[in-house]
């Protein structure tokens, strides 16, 4: 093992246990809720625009049925 990597591997554990220190688990938990709440609104608009899509699709494909049985 080099010299170098020893060392990287003393930063990276360093870091890790200044991170693990530093995280609060009731903030996690609340920025985790947040992040949550975000996606589920993003999933809502996305759910409205495919049936939007679906309701505008229908009404197209009645009318283009109509008017082949029209003829």
């Amino acid at each position: 093992m080099g010299i170098f990597s020893r060392i990287g591997d003393v930063l990276k554990a360093n870091i890790n246990d200044m991170i693990d220190r530093a995280e609060d688990p009731e903030k996690m938990v609340k920025q985790i809720i947040l992040d949550l709440q975000k996606e589920v609104s993003k999933a809502t608009q996305a759910l409205g625009k495919a049936m939007a899509s679906e309701r505008i699709a229908t009404v197209s494909y009645t009318h283009l049925r109509a008017h082949e049985t029209d003829q």
